[in-house]
């Protein structure tokens, strides 16, 4: 539905990675991190004008305090261009509703110093009712339609596009 929206708006998508139960910086076997899937991007020369990025919500359950997390998120941004556009989705996780805020607010103080930066706030529209599924993450249909909207809503306000 993002590849769809974006496409609508008459993005050109040169790469499109998402992995469910990706972390920021942590990678797993067989489930890389969000880090070295931006690596693998810009190794092969990929770069995007503009990067989206929504990582953070798997990382909230296993916070090991403010400046691990402020770290995991500079490590990520060292590696996307200064000169691109960044939009980063904030993150929501009702079972871990305390971990979220605190990602959110460590996020948003961390990207504000970053030139053509926007942080779209998912964790606001996250709370509408049927926009998550029962387990308090995992978006349900009517939620991956309004997460696709909130993006290309951003995109717009990003770059004046009507």
């Amino acid at each position: 539905i993002v590849t769809a929206t974006l496409e609508f708006l008459d993005v050109e998508i040169l790469a499109y990675d998402a992995v469910e139960s990706r972390r920021m910086i942590s990678g797993s076997e067989g489930l890389p991190s969000g880090a070295s899937a931006i690596a693998d991007l810009v190794e092969d020369a990929t770069y995007p004008e503009l990067w989206i990025v929504a990582l953070g919500t798997n990382d909230v359950g296993a916070m090991s305090g403010a400046d691990s997390v402020r770290a995991d998120i500079e490590r990520l941004l060292s590696l996307i261009p200064d000169e691109a556009h960044l939009i980063w989705v904030d993150t929501w996780a009702e079972p871990f509703d305390e971990g979220a805020v605190a990602f959110n607010s460590l996020l948003r103080d961390t990207l504000a110093a970053r030139d053509y930066t926007t942080v779209l706030d998912w964790y606001t529209i996250a709370e509408v009712d049927g926009l998550i599924i029962a387990d308090g993450v995992h978006l349900s249909e009517v939620g991956k339609v309004e997460f696709a909207r909130m993006i290309g809503d951003g995109l717009r306000a990003a770059f004046d596009r009507g």
